[in-house]
């Protein structure tokens, strides 16, 4: 199923292939996957709130902060 959000999952699907295993931050790449994916079930199943958003935006600034200091890109790219 596609909505709004897969593009998210996504993207940290992307990250962790880039990470490989081996890396040093996969396991906290890990860790903010478990957070987002959370985070779309609620989001998906009872529908999207404020505290939601506020949690994902804090995830996926921390995936960019992960994808720049260990690839040299951001999240989004």
């Amino acid at each position: 199923m596609s909505d709004i959000y897969t593009h998210y999952e996504t993207g940290v699907q992307e990250l962790l292939r880039r990470l490989g295993r081996g890396h040093p931050s996969y396991s906290t790449a890990l860790v903010y996957q478990q957070r987002l994916t959370e985070n779309l079930a609620a989001a998906r199943a009872y529908g999207d709130t404020r505290e939601r958003e506020a949690g994902r935006a804090e995830i996926l600034h921390r995936l960019t902060g992960l994808a720049q200091s260990a690839l040299g890109v951001t999240f989004a790219e």
